[in-house]
């Protein structure tokens, strides 16, 4: 009896309920033809009516591997390692699959935090978030010195900010220059509403292709105070220049007060994705879901494609009308990703570890090892902020090498 011809009698045992009978004859099939994904499929369906979830689980898995582009077998693939009855299981099932981890639901990311969450599984959180993360070879694989493709795209750094960022401004380029310096090949261009505060700045200015006014007409409909956001966020939406046209093919925005601490190269790596950005972790250190359909990334780094520059004035409208949830410029480009269904290809958080996390949780930092510090809150060159005093002597360091002076402070 051929594989197709077992196939259809398992099919028909299937319907009829008899499905000890049919598992038979599935598993006959296979051996006669192993490349047939539907026959892997049909058998996950009656292991997991039988609650052989994890034979089932392997079997969904072996049915996506050979039809990639079937979402239906991916999505009966994570639905079969959900939480059934006992959820430590359930979770430990699900973790031991996290090589596969990114292509399942997001209803079951959202299990899988909760458990962990609820049962202050800190220990586990980071091997879910970086199997949820793009991998450093993920970017390789697509990028090398010969490749003309990846070479031929423009690529710019965005930054943008108002005067009481200079020193922030000084601290980061002064760690770009130092830690990743092939950036500074690429255009940095600088935009603030106050470019005459930079005129001065020798540093500054050797350091950055351009400082470009912001046309601040752009943001006069954004009326803070009627939506009661806090005055503190008020430019926080000058981030939106990063989804702006400048004559790019990517446009990698830096957020003022981030300090590079290591080579930083991957993210100019982006070939393929529309926007990168990490998960908003801090405080609340297990990911965050905007109405039941995107995690929250922060908006302290962006890798941002030139396929997204159409939305810059959406951004302006959706914060026009006060659709924000936190205030600020992070809730309006959240809702844009959602609203518009913008495929996020999620950074590692060692590329924007928010300070939070070092205080909160020191056992996720030193496991996160960041490249990038996003200070976050209260501002290292505005004064000390208890239990981040290690974090700002770092910044304090790169920022008094700008200035030619030790690197050390008393």
């Amino acid at each position: 009896m051929s594989a197709s011809d077992l196939l259809k009698q398992a099919n028909k045992l299937k319907r009829e309920g008899r499905l000890d009978e049919a598992i038979a004859l599935y598993n006959q099939a296979i051996e006669l033809n192993p490349h047939f994904s539907w026959i892997y499929y049909y058998l996950g369906e009656c292991l997991e009516k039988t609650g052989y979830l994890e034979a089932a689980a392997q079997n969904y898995l072996q049915a996506t591997e050979l039809n990639k582009n079937s979402a239906f077998m991916q999505y009966k693939y994570g639905k079969v390692i959900k939480f059934f009855g006992n959820e430590e299981n359930g979770a430990n099932l699900f973790l031991s699959m996290l090589k596969n981890f990114n292509r399942l639901p997001l209803s079951l990311y959202q299990d899988l935090f909760a458990y962990l969450k609820k049962n202050k599984k800190y220990n586990q959180l980071m091997s879910v978030i970086s199997a949820i993360s793009i991998k450093d070879d993920e970017c390789s694989r697509f990028f090398k010195a010969g490749d003309s493709f990846c070479q031929s795209k423009k690529k710019a750094i965005i930054i943008a900010a108002d005067y009481k960022f200079v020193k922030g401004i000084r601290a980061l380029l002064y760690s770009l220059k130092t830690n990743s310096p092939s950036l500074l090949n690429h255009d940095v261009l600088l935009l603030t509403d106050e470019p005459y505060a930079f005129e001065n700045n020798s540093f500054i200015k050797q350091n950055t292709s351009q400082i470009i006014e912001i046309n601040t007409d752009n943001y006069s409909n954004i009326d803070t105070k009627k939506f009661g956001w806090h005055p503190r966020f008020v430019k926080s939406f000058y981030s939106f220049e990063a989804f702006k046209d400048w004559g790019y093919d990517v446009n990698i925005f830096l957020d003022a007060d981030t300090l590079c601490l290591s080579n930083i190269d991957f993210l100019f790596q982006n070939k393929g994705y529309k926007i990168m950005a990490a998960l908003d972790i801090g405080i609340n250190v297990f990911p965050r879901i905007y109405k039941c359909s995107h995690y929250i990334i922060n908006t302290g780094v962006m890798c941002i494609d030139k396929c997204l520059f159409q939305y810059y004035e959406r951004l302006l409208e959706i914060a026009s009308k006060g659709i924000s949830y936190d205030g600020g410029d992070q809730g309006v480009i959240n809702h844009l990703l959602y609203e518009q269904n913008i495929k996020v290809s999620y950074l590692h958080p060692k590329f924007n570890t928010l300070k939070r996390i070092y205080h909160h949780f020191p056992s996720i930092w030193a496991e996160i090892e960041p490249k990038i510090i996003h200070y976050v809150g209260d501002k290292p060159w505005n004064g000390s902020e208890g239990g981040y005093e290690k974090l700002e002597e770092i910044w304090r360091t790169y920022y008094n090498l700008s200035l030619n002076k030790p690197a050390t402070t008393s």
